[in-house]
């Protein structure tokens, strides 16, 4: 081994110095050194060389100052190299850490490092079995100071830790930091690691007055760090920090932090900048010489600590990124061998593919089919068993069964030229016979070499199913031609018919062989043979614009007349293929329609109307002297050529669209009616109107257009005059505040709205023309049926109205008064309806108070009557009982004895009692009859209602008789109210009297102020509760529940509390349990708006 060769932890070469920190290689009181094989026994390494030995190690082996980098361990005392050698053995062999001790008083940890050992050395301690298992090293009592072992310690930990991480997040133990806290004991200790990919310091670990943080804060960018004299590897210290020193640092600036001084050791590893370790302090001047020399003594390890995680945080990307590529490259072949299985399952080509021995490596499905086996019947057998199965017998040229194919004769073509192709008859075991294409091609593996060969069955049978049909077509098209009703030919140049279906024969009078034996010019008219010529020529010279043209000619019969031939023919090569058909009795009913037209011209002439007509294919107009009159142009332009483009341009420009679209669309509609307009030379407008009817050939096409057109400007001014008056009445109507509407029935449709109805609606009138049903989507739901029945009732003729509502546009419901008058025609019959609706809403809503007034006034009257029978009994009641005591003061008066004052007095008690419950009653009634009355007046203040809950508490209730209290209890922050503190104070005093009578503990009053919104005020007790049957009743006046009878009271206090809460505009409900307990809840709002009236 190269004594020059150096290995890091990673096993990658590194620079010695780089392995242990720039400052604490040469300088640290630990021994370093890497160890490689030199050695090979039967099983173990024999010997080991050290390399990069720091000068601790040399002083630990005790040799001479001199460098021992380059011996053997062989070479040194064997007290020293024979644990080293076997430890190292191990390692080299086993892995892991290996420790060992050299003398009793060296204390060893060996791990590999790449393809060598890394041994570091420490002193021993005073029990050798100590160092067993990693356990910490106890300072001996007599030892140097507490400084120098706690230093020592710090070391073992750190080396230790670094020899038994293997996790994949790497992390320093708290004991470490909290190791360097007890020799530097400075308020902040952060190691920092930089993240290339997001350029940020994060914070690896951080001890904060000596308490591991478990969430430190995010870092800051590295860049803060890469600055003299960090980035040259040296120690940044200030210990005299100003507070605009680091300001650039923002929340990280130390000054700020209430720090003042600090010391920065930069961590390199393999010239890599990795971190800083960082430690800060409260006071001035707080580090020394010993904190800097410590600190660059573990300044190495710590960067190993972040190269590893650096290395295991790459490795672990990079395996995920493979893990990745090899997963899609996975899938890849998945799917391109789910294709081929697909390709050969599915496909209906038989393939089977032979190895070089003549084994069958794939059969697929079509070839198990088409050669008779069953599924992987082929699969076991050979080339030459396999060409046994089945006879294939070769298909000459004319497509006969020729010579059977046999397996030699594939071999002995595959051998030479290697591939193979022949079409035949596969016929198999069963019996059944395939049309095949069979082939057969050489396979060649990665060095060009034959590895076998592959032979496809292709099933021609649907191709020969094809080519029978093309048979077929030939057959009927054969006949086609020879019983088509239309006259088909074949010409040559020379001027000869080529061929003629027999039609011919029918129209002509002369046999096939008569016709193709005379040139064709001979049969033309005399008038005919030289424009036939002519047109001959320039189709075969390419002179026409296109192949396929039109003509017309004439050709003799055999009994000596003519028939009338129109041509269609189109260029194939050398020939001329013609379609003819005789027109002889077209053209004579065209003769005669003429004759029709003329007719026609004097009906249309004494009617004022035009006749017109349009040759389609042409582009030509034809109009009478009528129509040139009304269109304005002379007959002596119409001579000349009257095309579509010079009809177009005398149409008013407006109309010009709607012309062109029926000239594109022509062919669309059998008949046409259109108005246009023709702007005359004085200025004039020229109202014309056509009819016409279109005329096609059999395939649909448009050939012409005929049809009259009438000047109809006298009617068009007519129906503008109406226009205008309807205009008129439209403004009339449109200005009015009642709805207006006119519409018909059968179908239900709106001839008319005015603007009031689109008002009172909220609905475009546009949108009521195309939909009426949004008439009805606006009425109310509960009016619907008697909006049915309205409706009914005057389709059956009966004229009326109705009242009801609707939803208006900003969703408030309106009352709305609908009105429907019938017009009828001379018979009787409805010819349409006018409809009237009137916005009646405030009429209703007067109406509604009335209604509301007198069920008050009822309400009123019907409490008067309760009232009398139930004050009569209320007050019967104490006056009976004092009337009781008079009778027995007047008996108790003539009594001698002394026991008769008592009884005097006693009575007179009771009598006062009697009186105080006669006023409360009386007091209730009369707030009652305030409230109803409407002159309860309030005096609304921002109030403190703690103050004055107190206020009530200790006013009515905190000198009882029985010792009882109010338990007062407040959530939240208490703020300002506005409410009476009168009428509150009666509310709460009679709840929480309520609540002593009903209950023998302490009730309990909440006021919580949590909500922003809304105070709420509870008030609870634990008392004989109410039945839950009456507590909807329990708010009625003079209502008291069942289970109170025999309690004192009038019924009226809990009805006179919830009348002053709701004046606040608050709410008063209640929860109860009978036997459990009753609970009061106010609410009141924050802010309070008064209704005065």
């Amino acid at each position: 081994m190269p004594r020059d060769k150096r290995v890091s932890i990673a096993g990658k070469p590194a620079n010695p110095e780089a392995i242990s920190g720039k400052f604490s290689f040469q300088k640290t009181t630990a021994g370093i050194a890497v160890l490689w094989p030199a050695g090979i026994g039967s099983e173990r390494m024999s010997d080991f060389m050290i390399s990069d030995a720091n000068p601790a190690f040399r002083q630990f082996l005790t040799c001479p100052p001199d460098p021992v980098s380059g011996i053997r361990l062989s070479e040194l005392p064997a007290a020293i190299s024979a644990n080293l050698i076997n430890a190292a053995s191990n390692v080299m062999l086993d892995g892991g850490i290996q420790r060992c001790l050299i003398g009793n008083q060296v204390a060893c940890t060996l791990t590999k490092s790449g393809e060598g050992v890394e041994v570091i050395c420490l002193p021993a301690p005073a029990d050798p079995a100590q160092t067993t298992g990693g356990r910490q090293l106890q300072p001996p009592p007599d030892a140097a100071p507490d400084q120098i072992w706690k230093r020592l310690r710090l070391l073992q930990i750190l080396h230790e830790w670094l020899l038994e991480q293997h996790q994949e997040e790497m992390q320093l133990s708290g004991s470490f930091l909290n190791q360097i806290y007890a020799l530097i004991p400075c308020n902040r200790i952060t190691l920092l690691r930089f993240d290339p990919k997001t350029d940020t310091a994060e914070i690896d670990r951080r001890l904060l007055n000596g308490v591991l943080e478990e969430t430190p804060e995010k870092g800051l960018s590295a860049g803060f760090f890469r600055v003299p004299p960090l980035i040259n590897g040296d120690i940044l210290l200030d210990n005299n920090l100003l507070h605009d020193t680091y300001k650039e640092l923002g929340d990280w600036n130390p000054y700020a932090r209430g720090f003042r001084s600090f010391i920065m050791v930069p961590l390199f590893r393999d010239y890599h900048y990795l971190g800083v370790f960082a430690l800060f302090s409260t006071q001035q001047s707080f580090f020394t010489e010993a904190h800097i020399n410590l600190l660059k003594e573990i300044a190495g390890q710590l960067s190993i600590v972040l190269l590893q995680k650096k290395i295991h945080k790459e490795i672990r990307e990079q395996n995920q990124k493979l893990e990745i590529r090899d997963t899609a490259h996975i899938e890849e072949i998945k799917k391109l061998s789910l294709v081929q299985k697909n390709i050969l399952e599915l496909t209906d080509v038989g393939i089977i593919a032979f190895n070089a021995l003549g084994e069958v490596d794939i059969a697929n499905p079509a070839s198990e089919r088409m050669l008779g086996s069953v599924a992987g019947g082929l699969s076991a057998k050979k080339s030459e068993g396999i060409f046994s199965d089945f006879s294939f017998d070769i298909t000459t040229a004319s497509g006969e069964s020729g010579e059977t194919l046999s397996y030699r004769a594939i071999l002995s073509q595959l051998i030479h030229i290697g591939h193979f192709q022949a079409k035949g008859t596969l016929q198999n075991k069963q019996g059944d016979k395939l049309p095949i294409l069979l082939t057969a091609t050489t396979l060649l593996d990665e060095h060009r070499e034959k590895s076998g060969f592959v032979v496809m069955l292709s099933d021609m049978s649907r191709i020969v199913a094809v080519e029978n049909q093309l048979h077929e077509r030939n057959r009927l098209l054969t006949a086609f031609f020879d019983s088509t009703a239309a006259l088909h030919c074949v010409t040559n140049k020379k001027g000869y018919f080529v061929l003629l279906n027999p039609l011919w024969e029918k129209v002509l009078g002369y046999s096939l062989s008569e016709l193709m034996a005379t040139p064709y010019i001979d049969f033309l008219h005399p008038d005919d043979v030289k424009k036939t010529l002519s047109a001959v020529d320039a189709f075969l010279q390419h002179k026409l614009l296109q192949n396929d043209t039109t003509f017309v000619n004439r050709y003799r019969h055999k009994n000596g007349g003519y028939r009338l031939i129109e041509w269609t023919s189109s260029l194939s090569g050398e020939v001329m293929i013609s379609s003819a058909r005789d027109i002889t009795d077209q053209h004579i009913m065209h003769q005669r329609l003429k004759a029709i037209n003329r007719r026609l011209q004097l009906a249309t002439k004494a009617s004022q109307q035009g006749i017109w007509e349009y040759n389609a294919r042409k582009d030509r107009f034809i109009w009478d002297k009528r129509t040139c009159e009304i269109y304005g142009v002379s007959p002596e332009r119409m001579t000349k050529g009257f095309s579509f483009g010079d009809f177009y341009a005398l149409i008013h420009e407006e109309d010009k669209p709607v012309l062109l679209n029926d000239f594109v669309t022509l062919g669309e509609t059998i008949n046409y009616t259109r108005i246009l307009r023709i702007p005359l030379p004085d200025g004039r407008i020229r109202f014309v109107e056509n009819y016409g009817l279109l005329l096609t050939d059999k395939d649909g096409k448009p050939v012409k257009a005929t049809g009259v057109v009438a000047d109809i400007t006298s009617r068009m001014e007519a129906e503008e005059a109406l226009l205008e008056s309807e205009q008129r009445f439209r403004e009339i109507a449109d200005n009015v505040d009642e709805a207006f509407f006119i519409f018909t029935t059968n179908p239900f449709q709106f001839l008319y709205v005015n603007a009031a109805y689109e008002r009172l609606w909220g609905v475009n009138k546009n949108q009521f023309y195309k939909n009426p049903a949004l008439l009805a989507n606006a009425i109310a739901t509960d009016d619907l049926p008697l909006v049915r029945t309205f409706y009914e009732q005057t389709m059956a003729g009966t004229e009326g109205q109705v009242e009801f509502r609707i939803k208006s546009k900003a969703h408030v419901w309106q009352w709305v008064l609908m009105r429907i008058f019938i017009k009828r025609d001379e018979q009787g019959k409805p010819l349409r309806y006018i409809g009237l609706a009137s916005d009646i809403t405030s009429r209703k809503e007067k109406e509604l108070v009335l209604h509301e007034a007198l069920v008050r006034e009822q309400d009123l009257n019907k409490l008067k009557s309760q009232f009398v029978s139930t004050a009569s009994h209320e007050f019967r009641t104490p006056l009976m009982t004092m009337q009781t005591c008079i009778d027995l003061i007047k008996w108790y008066v003539e009594r001698p004895d002394a026991s008769a004052k008592e009884a005097i007095y006693r009575q007179l008690r009771i009598m006062q009692d009697e009186i105080k419950s006669f006023s409360e009653l009386l007091s209730d009634i009369l707030t009652v009859g305030r409230i109803d009355a409407g002159k309860v007046t309030m005096h609304l203040a921002d109030a403190d209602m703690v103050n004055v809950v107190n206020g009530v508490i200790s006013t009515h209730f905190a000198r009882r008789n029985d010792n009882r209290e109010v338990s007062l209890f407040v959530k939240g922050t208490p703020y300002t109210i506005p409410v009476d503190e009168n009428l509150m104070t009666h509310v709460l005093v009679n709840l929480l009297s309520n609540a002593f009578k009903f209950s023998a503990e302490n009730p309990e009053l909440t006021l919580d102020f949590s909500s922003a919104s809304q105070l709420v005020i509870t008030v609870q007790d634990r008392g004989i509760g109410i039945p839950a049957a009456e507590l909807p009743s329990l708010f009625q006046a003079f209502f008291r529940a069942s289970n109170t009878a025999a309690i004192q009271g009038t019924g009226l206090g809990l009805v006179i509390a919830r009348q002053f809460v709701e004046l606040h505009q608050g709410v008063l409900t209640v929860d109860s349990i009978e036997k459990q307990g009753t609970t009061f809840t106010i609410r009141l709002p924050r802010k309070t708006k008064i209704n005065l009236s």
